[in-house]
């Protein structure tokens, strides 16, 4: 199952993306920023195809969460916002729903997350 190929993921991907290139001129985020978010988010979509268990997905969404986290405290907290949180946790949890993980609406980012 290739996640970086399904629509509504790369929707979200991109809709994600164009949201915060027009917030970055006013932003103490830039570019690079943005493209280190998309990467790591991309990183996890590659990863997360490879878990055979639960556990195996749970420290993956946990690390791919504290590098968010990271990324957003160098940008003065200011990078992750509300609907980028929605977005975020969007993909993540899609994704290991449709890997049998989790159920639609739980929120494994929620333990790990400071935005």
């Amino acid at each position: 199952m290739k996640f970086e190929e399904n629509k509504e993921i790369q929707n979200t991907l991109e809709q994600l993306r164009e949201g915060l290139l027009e917030m970055e001129p006013d932003a103490s985020f830039d570019v690079a920023d943005v493209d280190q978010l998309d990467k790591v988010l991309r990183s996890y979509l590659t990863h997360i195809e490879h878990t055979d268990t639960k556990q195996e997905a749970l420290s993956l969404v946990e690390q791919t969460v504290e590098a968010i986290n990271t990324l957003n405290e160098s940008a003065d907290e200011e990078m992750i916002e509300t609907m980028e949180r929605e977005s975020i946790a969007e993909i993540i949890n899609t994704v290991c729903h449709l890997k049998g993980y989790c159920e639609k609406d739980e929120d494994l980012t929620e333990e790990y997350r400071e935005w």
